[in-house]
């Protein structure tokens, strides 16, 4: 979770959480960490099975991993 797992979660590098939906789940961390929902729709991007989405509407159902990735600027 770089660079959140420093900075909002106490150096864990991992959760075991249940959500149905990528949003459900970003809540969910918000819960635990106060403020991660809006640093997470500026800086992080997620994949989801190794695929990496934009649409936090996607369903987590039959997910095995989330993985958050810092997002990367360029051009």
């Amino acid at each position: 979770m770089p660079p959140f797992d420093r900075e909002l979660f106490d150096g864990r590098d991992r959760l075991d959480l249940d959500a149905a939906t990528l949003f459900a789940l970003v809540e969910e961390i918000d819960r635990i960490a106060p403020g991660f929902a809006e640093l997470a729709t500026v800086r992080a991007a997620f994949a989801i099975d190794g695929v990496v989405t934009a649409d936090w509407s996607t369903s987590l159902a039959d997910a095995h991993e989330v993985i958050m990735l810092p997002r990367v600027g360029g051009g």
